[in-house]
């Protein structure tokens, strides 16, 4: 049986050259991955870790969705930027994926989604922002949805009590030759209205070098003094 749950918002987008489909969040459910044995068995795009993009109404839908498709503001590594999925493909990906969507969802669901990949795009160029004297145009060149594997930060704040992330997401980005990586935890917010969705994003670098451990450790004094702006 399938699951009738909401999607984790962020799957789906693809370069224009070609390649499959998928963007910077998958599928799943808020707070839960999909079934490892609802997962098809397609070959993956070693880009965006997600199976080819498929157009055609699923077996059993009422009816067809758009097959629009919109340009991101997320550059890739060949000069174009990302493409996120139409309303038809992610309605398809969350079939396959194991859930049950309802076609009368799509729309809002795939705005949501690109509006919360382009915040979380926006959260990387904060960082970025340190490093402009030495590159002005960083790229994302892939990512890869983690659910199933908190971050040693959203361990630790679960264990002071915060609730978990209900997606993270790894992402690479091409500092003009040299690649980053990033960690980003999505959590659920609170909603101002009751009803529109609210999320909050925790994007930031892997300490993997100096580099980035001192961006982690000087950000907070460099938000304060208004050297980089958080928004």
């Amino acid at each position: 049986a399938r699951s009738r749950t909401r999607p984790r918002f962020m799957a789906g987008t693809e370069q224009p050259s070609g390649g499959g489909g998928g963007c910077p969040v998958g599928f799943g459910s808020i707070g839960t991955a999909a079934p490892v044995a609802c997962v098809g068995q397609a070959a993956l795009n070693k880009l965006n870790n997600m199976e080819t993009p498929n157009q055609q109404p699923a077996p059993g839908q009422p009816y067809a969705l758009p097959k629009g498709r919109v340009e991101s503001s997320i550059p890739t590594s060949n000069g174009s930027n990302w493409i996120y999925p139409s309303e038809q493909m992610f309605f398809n990906a969350m079939r396959r994926k194991g859930w049950d969507p309802t076609v009368e969802d799509m729309a809002a669901v795939v705005q949501i989604h690109n509006a919360v990949n382009e915040r979380a795009w926006h959260q990387v160029l904060v960082w970025e922002r340190l490093h402009e004297s030495v590159c002005d145009n960083p790229r994302l060149v892939r990512f890869q949805g983690k659910p199933t594997e908190p971050t040693p930060k959203a361990r630790v704040m679960q264990l002071l009590g915060y609730a978990p992330p209900f997606d993270r997401h790894d992402w690479v980005v091409d500092r003009c030759g040299t690649e980053v990586s990033y960690l980003i935890d999505f959590y659920r917010g609170k909603s101002r209205d009751g009803y529109s969705p609210s999320f909050h994003i925790d994007a930031r670098p892997v300490i993997d070098s100096p580099s980035t451990f001192m961006d982690r450790a000087m950000m907070p004094l460099y938000k304060a003094f208004g050297v980089v702006k958080a928004n």
